[in-house]
């Protein structure tokens, strides 16, 4: 018997809390670089990474026990530090450096980017961000030089 070998992932950028113009002028360089986005709104932030993703075996409901058992609402964009999110799903290594690279020569800034895993696939997109919001603290934080910079 042979072994079925998974249809490639399509390139999806899963995008939230971008300003107009950042959004307008990411989804110009997505769409320069034929990988397809999906803008994903505060009431769809319950919603699981893989469903929203569109990866199979997800059928887009909420993510369950976790969204009812009192997790905080929806974030604001404004609460994003610098104002934006994007998830990558089924890019290579090469074309998520292609990506960063268009992104840094555009300047298009969003501090928080990062690759959907088979681990987050399966988180509320809140969860997810809220873990991206962490790390982004760590590192920062960690970044900083021991005398504040003096």
């Amino acid at each position: 018997m042979k072994a079925r070998r998974m249809a490639p992932l399509k390139e999806l950028a899963l995008t939230y809390g971008l300003d107009e113009p950042a959004q307008a002028r990411l989804s110009a360089a997505l769409q320069r670089l034929g990988i397809e986005e999906r803008q994903v709104s505060p009431d769809e932030l319950g919603q699981t990474v893989g469903a929203l993703a569109g990866l199979p075996g997800f059928d887009g409901k909420a993510a369950g026990k976790a969204e009812s058992a009192g997790t905080p609402g929806p974030r604001e964009a404004g609460e994003l530090p610098g104002g934006g999110m994007l998830g990558m799903c089924g890019l290579s290594r090469q074309r998520i450096d292609l990506l960063l690279r268009t992104l840094t020569q555009e300047g298009i800034r969003i501090p928080l980017k990062a690759v959907v895993t088979p681990t987050s696939q399966h988180w509320p997109f809140r969860q997810w961000m809220e873990e991206l919001l962490r790390e982004h603290a760590v590192l920062h934080k960690s970044a900083a030089p021991p005398d504040g910079g003096r």
